[in-house]
């Protein structure tokens, strides 16, 4: 006899956060690419056409066009749903068994820039009425701009006081949230170097590819570091920010790259002399060099799926 499976709806769900730049439409086409070449117990379905559209779309720019998906221009939303089936034991001596279908919403909310830089309604209330963000630190738009404090206070501002008024503040008066912070474009000159220059890379001897990679609390000093690169940087007061917002063990730090690094066609390793995976952008639009092999883009979005399903 099969064991019976037990569905169930999801109660949690995700938004994503970010200003123009900083890859958050390459980081959701980029999501479903590592879910089916790394090995997890998750998978990624949509929840309605235009979501599965969307991630098709998103993944055939990627790999057959060799080029980025398009920048949002206003809030999209994308309704997927990552799920996991569990296998539970029950009864006298737990002699029966069952499946139990494990569900995240992961409804994606992508702003596009004007509504990071000026907090649109309709962000405040999808961030209120979400209990995980991944939140997304684009290094080279940060020195560039310089806006990536301003406009973080400036939202958490704003959900802090719905979430007060609501009552919905955690104990302590800390936001309920679960908070991925990715340090996006690990693939690009000067981000890689400086990870390299305070030596904070290592490499997975797991991985067939050799590819750079920052583990463990080395990525929070990353991010602290890439947030003092701009006079003035304002950047550097994003951490402690996060921390009075957000209880410290429900952040967690993250280095990725969408499209990841080159990977040399006659050894089939990574090349330090020559990692980048993009084209030449003087030769007109940017576009993907080789196989797109995403750095630690999963690995926000499991870590708040594990966190929100606990227990």
């Amino acid at each position: 006899m099969q064991p019976s499976v037990t569905p169930e709806a999801p109660e949690e769900r995700i938004a994503m956060w970010g200003p123009t730049g900083s890859g958050k439409t390459t980081f959701l086409g980029a999501l479903n690419l590592a879910l089916n070449t790394q090995e997890s117990p998750w998978r990624l379905t949509g929840a309605d056409d235009a979501s599965t559209d969307a991630l098709i779309d998103m993944t055939r720019r990627l790999t057959e066009g060799q080029a980025f998906p398009e920048a949002t221009q206003k809030i999209d939303r994308y309704r997927w749903y990552l799920i996991r089936e569990l296998e539970e034991r029950y009864g006298l001596f737990g002699r029966k068994r069952r499946q139990r279908q494990l569900q995240v919403g992961l409804d994606l909310v992508d702003p596009s820039g004007g509504h990071y830089a000026s907090p649109h309604e309709e962000l405040v209330e999808y961030l209120v009425s979400s209990r995980g963000i991944v939140l997304l630190f684009d290094p080279e738009r940060e020195y560039a701009y310089g806006d990536a404090f301003s406009s973080l206070h400036a939202m958490l501002s704003r959900v802090d006081k719905r979430m007060l008024e609501d009552g919905l503040l955690l104990p302590g008066g800390k936001l309920p949230h679960h908070v991925a912070v990715c340090v996006t474009k690990f693939d690009e000159y000067r981000v890689l170097k400086t990870a390299e220059r305070l030596r904070l890379v290592t490499t997975d001897l797991t991985d067939r590819f050799g590819f750079p990679r920052v583990e463990g609390e080395d990525r929070r000093e990353l991010f602290r570091e890439l947030c003092a690169v701009r006079s003035p940087a304002n950047a550097q007061f994003i951490t402690s920010t996060l921390e009075r917002y957000f209880r410290a063990d429900q952040i967690s730090y993250f280095v990725t790259s969408a499209v990841g690094f080159h990977v040399n066609e006659r050894t089939e390793l990574y090349d330090p002399d020559d990692f980048s995976n993009l084209d030449d952008p003087a030769s007109g639009p940017t576009r993907i060099r080789g196989p797109v092999y995403p750095i630690q883009v999963l690995e926000p979005v499991l870590w708040l799926s594990e966190r929100l399903t606990e227990g």
